[in-house]
């Protein structure tokens, strides 16, 4: 483990928990992920992000980036499968519908996590955890401060986000998408 600055003393003198869990996660992923333990030739030892081969590294983070994209896939085509068969092509139709909307949603969150992870990666790499503890509390902050934001406002917009999407109130589309946009944002 990294033997890193502790976190800011609090009123009675304590470490605070927060600034203190993350010097330790920061630690951890410095610890695990950028001087990772492999076996090559049965003998054991660490994989250095900063001094491997790109051409290595890319294809070791390949297969299960690939995999995780794989998976959520997968789900999508059997999650219209199943509501074709049990549904009816209003579900899937509201699913369709669901789509652009949190595909902004997903937009969003992931320039947070690719931003923030590289500007972590890169305060690390400096040697300022400090800076890259700002930077987690910071994107973490955020994300919850977002998706509060999203839950309490659901249900007093959402029946105008459907209505432009789907058009006529009076339809069953309108309540599957409704309902299906209602509880993915729950």
């Amino acid at each position: 483990m990294l033997d890193l600055p502790t976190g800011k003393e609090g009123a009675s003198g304590r470490r605070m928990a927060l600034g203190s869990s993350i010097n330790h996660f920061c630690a951890f992923v410095y610890d695990g992920v950028l001087s990772r333990p492999i076996k090559k030739n049965g003998m054991k030892r660490k994989m250095q992000l900063d001094k491997e081969p790109i051409r290595s590294l890319f294809f070791k983070y390949y297969i299960p980036a690939l995999t995780s994209l794989l998976s959520v896939t997968i789900h999508q085509v059997i999650d219209g499968a199943i509501l074709a068969q049990y549904v009816g092509k209003e579900g899937v139709a509201a699913i369709g519908m669901f789509g652009p909307i949190i595909t902004i949603f997903i937009a969003f969150g992931l320039t947070l996590v690719i931003g923030g992870g590289i500007l972590i990666g890169k305060s690390l790499g400096a040697k300022d955890y400090s800076k890259a503890q700002e930077v987690f509390q910071f994107t973490s902050t955020l994300t919850l401060v977002f998706g509060a934001v999203v839950n309490v406002l659901t249900p007093f917009v959402i029946s105008d986000i459907v209505s432009f999407l789907v058009g006529a109130k009076e339809s069953a589309l309108f309540d599957a998408t409704y309902d299906y946009m209602y509880w993915g944002f729950m």
